[in-house]
Order: C-alpha cells, then structure tokens, then sequence
C-alpha cells in the first residue's frame, strides 16, 4: 500500500476519534445536544448511573488510545514503541469497529441512525484500521 493511503487512513481515524472522543467528553461533563437521539433514550436519562459515567469514560480513553495507534502507524508520535504494537491495536481495533458496523447496520433493527450514521462512520474506522494494520510501514527514523 502506498505511503499517502497509509497517511489518509491515519489521518481519517485519527479526526474522527478525536472528534467522537470531544463529542463524548462534552456529554459526560453534562452537555445534552444531540445525546437523547444518539443514546435512544429520553432527555436526561443517559447518565443517571454510575456506570454509565464510567464506560464513557473508558469509550473516551479508548477513542484517544485508537488515534495514538493511527498516528503511531505512521510514525507521527511514538517512535520509540515497536511498530508491531501498533499493528496489534490496529487489528485489534479493526475488529472491534468492524463488529460494532456489523452490529448497527444489521442486529440493531430499524433505527435509521444506527443502520445510516453510526454504522457507516463504523465501516469507514474498520476500513482505516485496516489499512493500517496491513500495511508494511517504511522504516520509522527514531528521534
């Protein structure tokens, strides 16, 4: 795979877990917009329980961790760490996405966000992760 589709994935994983992380963390703090509609459930009802604090708080530490491995691939932040890592994670988050589009698109039922938002934003982060996972980076210069 060529050096620039390895770049792009990166770099299209890395915004939109950037932006789902800032999106998740607005909504753990409190905001409200949009959470009702992407929760399915009735305003204010999302974080009622500690647990549920608790895992977005994990989903945040988790969307961050995806786009440290994405510019990691890359060599764009830990050069140090052995690219295999990298490549494990991105397996490893390829299948988790992968899965959850799987999920949204064809378990979940007739929600339309699920089968026409989430599970297309899901396929286009297995496909990078993917991209990623299986690509054979150049030699990464330590810094």
């Amino acid at each position: 795979m060529s050096a620039s589709l390895q770049t792009a994935a990166a770099y299209v994983l890395t915004v939109m877990m950037l932006g789902s992380a800032g999106l998740h963390l607005y909504w753990v703090l409190g905001g409200t917009w949009f959470l009702a509609t992407a929760a399915n459930v009735p305003e204010g009802d999302f974080f009622k329980s500690t647990t549920m604090i608790a895992v977005t708080w994990i989903f945040i530490a988790g969307m961050l961790a995806a786009a440290y491995l994405a510019l990691g691939r890359i060599g764009q932040v830990g050069r140090w760490i052995p690219q295999r890592l990298y490549t494990i994670g991105l397996w490893g988050l390829t299948v988790v996405t992968g899965l959850g589009a799987l999920f949204n698109i064809i378990i979940i039922g007739p929600r339309v966000w699920d089968r026409l938002v989430f599970g297309p934003i899901l396929v286009v982060l297995a496909v990078c992760a993917f991209v990623l996972a299986r690509s054979r980076r150049q030699r990464v210069t330590r810094a």
